[in-house]
C-alpha cells in the first residue's frame, strides 16, 4: 500500500508533493512534547529524503521547495502555541496572530529548505548522502539556534528527552551533537529501506541498530552509577500561584495575587523550608521602592533563609532616561536585597523590539510596560553566605545550551529557572519548555528548579529526571530537598559545543572521502 503510494507521488503535480511535504513535516511534530513519539523522526525524514531523491523534477528551485514547505509543516504544527500569547491583549495584539502562526514558521522554514537543495544539487546517493544530510541538517539547526538572537526551539534530539538512558549522551554531545548522531541514525535507515543491495541493506541497519543500543546502553550504565543524595541542610519550596495571565498585572488585582502567593509560601510543612523559590514576575510592584509591601514580603521567608523571585527591576536615571530589567531578586528574612540578576537573553517583541526605528510606534512589545526591558550583563553564578552557589535564568534563557552559566569562575551546584508559561495556555508549549529545561540539566550535569507561574514547574536532578512536578493551571507547592549535582563536571559543561564541531569535522571528513571516491566510480564507468 505505501508503496503504491509513493510511486503515485513520483508523477504527481509539483502541488502534491509540496503538500505531502507539508503533512511529513507537520507528522514529525509528534515526536516532541507531549506526544513523544522519537519513531516519527525516522518516517518523517526518510519521506523527506524520498521526495527529494525521487521527484521527476530536476530543478533546483523544486527541491528548495521541498524543503520549505517541509519546514513550514513542521514549524506550523510545533510553533502554534505562541499564537496564545498575543491572545491574552486580542484587542492590541490580536491582529498579529497570523503572523505569529504563518509568518514565524515560513522564516524559519528557510533553516530547511537549503538542506534539501544541497542534497539534489551534490547528485549523491547511499550511504555518502546520508552523511551529507546529516551534516547540512544540524548546521543548519545550530544556525537556527544562533542566528538573529537564535530560537533553539524543537531542536531533533529534544525527541529523546523522556527516553532518559539516550538522552544521557547530551552530557557529552549536546544537544547539536546528539541531534547530529539522530539524523545520521534515521538517513541510515533510509538507506537500508532503498539499497538495491539486501547485503548491503541490512549492514546499514545493523549500523544504525548499534548506535541505538550504544547510546542507550551508555546511558542506562550512567544512570545506574548515580548516587541519590540531596545538599544537607537545604530544604526548598517551589510556589505555583496560578495567576491567570489576563489578572496578573491588572492592578485591581495586584493585592490579591500578592496575597495568594503569600498564603501559598506559607503553607504548613512537613520539614523546615529553608528557602522560597517563587516564578517569573511573581511581585506585581517594584519591590526596591514598595519598603512597606517588602516587609510584607519578609515575613513568609524562613529565618535566615531566602526567597529568590523574578520581579521587575527599575532605575530611573532622568525623566526620559529611564530602564527596566526582567529580573530574579535575591531576599533575606530581614526585607533585605541581597542581589539582583537581570535577564540577558530577552525575547524580540515580547520584551523588547529589535531595531525599534525601522518599524512603526503603534508596534508594542506584548509584554506589560511602556519601554523596552534591558538586557543584563549575561549568566552569571550567585553566592550567597551559607547556600550552595546557583545560576538563575529567567524564563527563555533555559532554552540556549551552552548559555545557562558563567564560561568562567566556580562552577555552579544548580540552576534556578523563573518562568511563566501562562502566556501559552494548555497548549504543547509548556511541556516542550520542559523537556528543554531537562536537557539542560543534563547537559551541565546541574539539578534544574523549575518555578513557573500556572506551570509546569518542576524538580530536575543532574540526570534529567523529574523528580517532583506540578500540572499546568493549578496553584500548589513542591517541598524538596536540593539534589547533588554530578559527582563531576560533564564534558559538554567543560567543552561545550566544541564537541559538537569535532564531531561534524569528523563526519565532513568521512563525506569528503565518499564523496570524491563516488565520482571517481562514476566516472570509471562512464569510460
Amino acid at each position: 500500500m505505501i508503496s503504491v503510494m509513493l510511486t503515485l507521488l513520483i508523477n504527481a503535480r509539483p502541488w502534491k508533493i509540496f503538500t505531502a511535504a507539508f503533512l511529513l513535516g507537520a507528522l514529525g511534530t509528534l515526536a516532541f512534547e507531549p506526544f513523544s513519539w522519537f519513531f516519527i523522526v525516522f518516517f518523517s525524514i526518510f519521506g523527506l529524503l524520498w521526495l527529494v531523491n525521487n521527484s521527476q523534477s530536476t530543478s533546483w528551485k523544486h527541491a528548495f521547495a521541498i524543503g520549505w514547505w517541509f519546514g513550514f509543516g513542521h514549524f506550523t504544527t510545533g510553533l502554534y502555541w505562541i499564537a496564545f500569547s498575543l491572545g491574552v491583549d486580542l484587542k492590541q495584539f490580536g491582529w498579529l496572530i497570523p503572523f505569529a502562526v504563518l509568518g514565524l514558521p515560513a522564516i524559519l522554514s528557510f533553516f530547511i529548505a537549503p538542506v534539501t537543495l544541497l542534497t539534489k544539487i551534490l547528485q549523491i546517493k547511499g550511504l555518502v548522502q546520508a552523511i551529507f544530510f546529516s551534516i547540512s541538517w544540524v548546521v543548519f539547526e545550530w544556525l537556527r539556534g544562533h542566528l538573529f538572537t537564535g530560537l533553539p526551539w524543537n531542536l531533533i534530539a529534544y525527541t529523546w528527552i523522556p527516553y532518559e538512558s539516550i538522552s544521557q549522551s547530551l552530557s557529552i554531545f549536546g544537544i547539536y551533537g546528539l541531534g547530529l548522531i539522530t539524523v545520521f541514525i534515521a538517513t541510515l535507515l533510509y538507506c537500508a529501506l532503498t539499497s538495491e543491495s539486501t547485503k548491503r541493506g541490512i549492514s546499514y541497519s545493523l549500523f544504525a541498530f548499534t548506535l541505538l543500543v550504544s547510546l542507550w546502553g551508555s546511558g542506562k550504565w550512567r544512570l545506574l552509577s548515580v548516587e541519590e543524595a540531596a545538599v544537607p541542610g537545604i530544604n526548598l519550596r517551589l510556589v505555583q500561584p496560578n495567576i491567570p495571565q489576563k489578572l496578573k498585572w491588572d492592578r485591581g488585582y495586584a493585592d490579591k495575587n500578592f496575597e495568594r502567593i503569600l498564603t501559598l509560601t506559607n503553607s504548613p510543612a512537613k520539614k523546615k523550608i529553608t528557602h522560597v523559590l517563587w516564578p517569573e514576575s511573581a511581585i506585581p510592584f517594584l519591590l526596591e521602592y514598595d519598603h512597606k509591601r517588602r516587609e510584607r514580603l519578609a515575613s513568609v521567608i524562613p529565618p535566615r533563609g531566602l526567597l529568590m523571585t523574578g520581579g521587575i527591576h527599575l532605575k530611573k536615571y532622568s525623566a526620559s532616561n529611564i530602564k527596566a530589567w526582567n529580573s530574579i531578586f535575591i531576599v533575606t528574612s530581614e526585607g533585605e536585597i541581597k542581589d539582583i540578576y537581570d535577564k540577558s537573553h530577552l525575547v524580540p517583541f515580547g520584551e523588547y523590539i529589535p531595531m525599534r526605528s525601522f518599524f512603526p510606534k503603534f508596534i508594542k512589545k506584548v509584554t506589560v510596560g511602556s519601554i523596552d526591558f534591558s538586557s543584563g550583563t549575561g549568566p552569571r553564578t550567585i553566592k550567597v553566605t551559607g547556600f550552595p552557589p546557583f545560576s538563575p535564568l529567567v524564563c527563555y534563557e533555559g532554552i540556549f545550551p551552552g548559555e545557562v552559566k558563567e564560561k568562567q569562575g566556580e562552577r555552579p551546584q544548580w540552576i534556578y529557572n523563573a518562568t511563566n508559561d501562562a502566556w501559552y495556555g494548555p497548549t504543547s508549549g509548556p511541556y516542550q519548555h520542559l523537556a528543554i529545561n531537562r536537557a539542560r540539566a543534563i547537559e551541565e550535569g546541574l539539578p534544574y528548579m523549575r518555578v513557573a507561574n500556572t506551570g509546569i514547574s518542576a524538580v530536575i536532578d543532574a540526570y534529567g529526571r523529574v523528580k517532583a512536578s506540578l500540572p499546568l493551571d493549578t496553584a500548589g507547592i513542591i517541598d524538596t530537598e536540593l539534589p547533588l549535582p554530578s559527582s563531576s563536571p560533564t564534558v559538554y559543561s567543560l567543552y561545550g559545543d566544541r564537541i559538537f564541531f569535532g564531531l561534524l569535522g569528523f563526519f565532513s571528513l568521512l563525506f569528503f572521502c565518499g564523496f570524491f571516491r563516488q565520482k571517481r566510480c562514476a566516472k570509471r564507468n562512464v569510460k
